[in-house]
């Protein structure tokens, strides 16, 4: 196996991943840019729109159409900054705490299901692997 026939399948399973992503979303009435956007609440709490912003890689007013659409879900809700009276907080509503959950789980299963023929050793191979190659890209990407 050559290093084009890895990339061919890092290409796949990115393609297939995307997918997934994209008929989950549609099924929950979102896109996939919502859906990570409550994923990134989901993981780091309460956060300022320019941060989310940088953490999605998109535009402060990208996150401002996405986070409109997620207040009027009921998703999130915005709530003042307790030390920046001139800022907001993007924060996950009980709704959207329920339905970041439901993600987790999904998730969670997805991942077992990929991995559970595989054993531990593969397993923790495989994502080293993974980590070098995600940190080469990064670089790549970043020159």
């Amino acid at each position: 196996m050559t290093a084009v026939d890895v990339l061919d399948l890092l290409l796949a399973v990115s393609t297939l991943l995307t997918k997934d992503t994209s008929n989950f979303a549609a099924r929950e009435g979102m896109t996939p840019a919502r859906l990570h956007l409550l994923w990134e609440l989901a993981a780091e709490g309460a956060t300022q729109p320019h941060l989310l912003a940088g953490r999605l890689g998109v535009a402060a007013r990208t996150v401002t159409g996405l986070v409109d659409h997620l207040v009027e879900s009921g998703h999130v809700a915005r709530a003042p900054h307790p030390e920046d009276r001139r800022s907001t907080l993007v924060i996950l509503t009980p709704q959207g705490e329920a339905f970041a959950e439901r993600l987790r789980q999904m998730r969670a299963n997805l991942a077992r299901q990929l991995c559970e023929t595989m054993p531990d050793n593969r397993v923790g191979a495989l994502r080293e692997d993974l980590e070098v190659v995600l940190s080469r890209l990064q670089r790549l990407l970043d020159a």
